[in-house]
C-alpha cells in the first residue's frame, strides 16, 4: 500500500518550502506586534477582576532527513504543526486558584498519510495554599495523541492517557518542608493489537528536606510505583518498583536551583526476574551570570518497555543525562545549545539472540528571539543518533525545525 501523498520533493524544496512558511509566519508576528492584542505589551494576557486567560497559538515547520527512523530506505518528509492553546486561571478567593487549560495540535505532512494528525491536550487542577507556602493541588490532565509509524506501510497508533493526582506541601518551618504526591495513569490504545502496552499506574511518593544541616538543603525521598498490565491476550507482568534516595533540593529563586539526588530501586516483576540497580535522579539549573544559564540532568531508571515504540523485553535500564548552555548577551535573542546522551539496556535475552543495548545521542542548538513578549520566534538544528547492538534499530535523522509562538 502506498502512503505517500505525492512523489517525494529534493530536500532543497522542502527546506524552501519551510523557508517561506516561516516568511510568512513572521510577517504574522511582525503585523501583531504592531498591534495591541493584549491588556498590556509587558504583560500579554487578558484580565477580568479574577478571571486571567492566556490564549497563544504556534505554527511550526519541520524537515526530517529520516521522518520513519529507519536504518535503511530513509525516508524524507516536510512537517507542519499549527497548536492553539488557550489557559484560564480563576481565584475564587485569594488562597484559592484554579487553572484549566486545552491544547490542540494539528499536523501536515507533505508526504506521508499514515501519521497521526490531530493531538489533543486537556487538564483541570486546583490550588489551595497557605500564607506560609504550605498548599494542596487535586487535578487531572488527559491526553490523545499516538506512537509513530516506524516503517512506510506501518501505522500510528493512536492511545488515550489520562492521569489524576494529589500533592501537598507542607512547610512547617523555614527549614522543615515535608513533600507528597499520589497519581493514577491509564493508557489504553484504541487498537486492541496493541493491547499488551495497556496499563493502570499508580504512584506514590514523599520527601523530606531540611535545609540546615551541613549548610546543605538536605534531601530525603521515597516512592513507590505499581503498574498492572491490562492486556487480556498477555500473560500479565505486573511491576511494583521501590525507590530511595538521598541528595539535596535548592529553592527556585536561588542561583543555583534543582534537585541533586541518587540512590537505589528494586523492580519487582510478576513474570520476569526481579532486579535492582542504583538510582539517580538529578536536574540542576545554574545561574551562572545575569545572561548565562547552565543546565545538567543524570537520571538511572527501570523502565517498563512500551513494544509499539520498538522496544523489547519487558523492561530496560535507562541510564543518560544532559547539558545545555543560555547565553543571553544579544537580548532579546539567546542562544542555547544541548547535548544529551543515554543508554538503554534490555536485560531480556533469547538463546541465539544477541543481546541488546542502545545508545542515543542528541545534538540541539536553537536561536530563539522574543518580540515585545507577545511573540518567539525560534531556529533550531537536532541531530539524533541510535546506535544499537541490533543493527535494524541504528538510525540517524536530521531535523530542521522554525517556530514562530504567538501570545494573545
Amino acid at each position: 500500500m502506498d502512503l505517500r501523498l505525492k512523489k517525494p520533493a529534493p530536500c532543497i524544496e522542502w527546506i524552501w518550502i519551510g523557508m517561506k512558511s516561516a516568511a510568512c509566519c513572521l510577517g504574522l508576528v511582525l503585523c501583531f506586534g504592531l498591534t495591541e492584542l493584549q491588556a498590556s505589551s509587558d504583560n500579554p494576557v487578558l484580565q477580568w477582576e479574577r478571571l486571567r486567560i492566556r490564549p497563544a497559538v504556534t505554527v511550526v515547520q519541520i524537515v526530517s532527513d529520516n521522518v520513519f527512523l529507519e536504518s535503511a530506505d530513509i525516508k524524507q518528509e516536510s512537517i507542519t504543526k499549527i497548536a492553539p492553546e488557550l489557559k484560564f486561571d480563576v481565584a475564587l478567593s485569594e488562597t484559592f486558584l484554579t487553572h484549566l487549560y486545552y491544547r490542540y495540535e494539528r499536523f501536515e505532512y507533505a508526504q506521508y498519510a499514515n501519521f497521526r494528525r490531530d493531538h489533543h491536550y486537556a487538564g483541570l487542577s486546583l490550588k489551595r495554599h497557605t500564607p506560609k507556602g504550605s498548599h494542596l493541588v487535586v487535578g487531572g490532565d488527559y491526553s490523545e495523541t499516538a506512537v509513530q509509524p516506524f516503517f512506510e506501510d506501518d501505522e500510528s497508533k493512536v492511545y488515550r492517557k489520562s492521569r489524576g493526582y494529589a500533592e501537598t506541601v507542607l512547610i512547617f518551618s523555614d527549614i522543615f518542608e515535608v513533600h507528597s504526591e499520589l497519581a493514577h495513569v491509564a493508557r489504553r490504545f484504541d487498537d486492541d493489537a496493541y493491547a499488551e502496552d495497556d496499563f493502570d499506574r499508580n504512584t506514590f511518593a514523599l520527601d523530606f528536606l531540611y535545609r540546615k544541616l551541613l549548610k546543605l538543603p538536605l534531601l530525603v525521598a521515597f516512592d513507590v510505583m505499581q503498574q498492572n498490565d491490562r492486556s487480556e491476550s498477555v500473560e500479565d507482568n505486573d511491576l511494583t518498583r521501590y525507590r530511595g534516595h538521598v541528595g539535596a533540593r535548592w529553592k527556585a529563586t536561588e542561583k543555583l536551583k534543582g534537585d541533586l539526588k541518587a540512590g537505589y530501586l528494586v523492580a519487582d516483576f510478576e513474570r520476569s526476574e526481579d532486579d535492582g540497580t542504583l538510582s539517580v535522579e538529578t536536574d540542576l539549573t545554574y545561574d551562572f551570570s545575569e545572561i548565562t544559564t547552565l543546565s545538567l540532568e543524570l537520571y538511572r531508571n527501570i523502565v517498563p518497555s512500551t513494544r509499539v515504540e520498538r522496544e523489547t523485553g519487558d523492561y530496560f535500564i535507562l541510564t543518560g543525562g544532559s547539558f545545555g548552555i543560555r547565553y543571553g548577551y544579544f537580548d532579546p535573542l539567546s542562544i542555547q545549545l544541548r547535548y544529551r546522551y543515554e543508554e538503554k539496556d534490555f536485560p531480556y535475552e533469547l538463546p541465539g539472540v544477541l543481546a541488546r543495548l542502545d545508545k542515543r545521542t542528541l545534538y540541539e542548538g536553537t536561536l530563539v528571539y522574543n518580540l515585545r513578549k507577545t511573540a518567539e520566534f525560534t531556529l533550531r538544528y537536532e541531530y539524533r543518533e541510535n546506535e544499537s547492538s541490533w543493527d535494524e534499530e541504528d538510525y540517524k535523522e536530521n531535523r530542521y525545525i522554525v517556530s514562530i509562538a504567538l501570545f494573545l
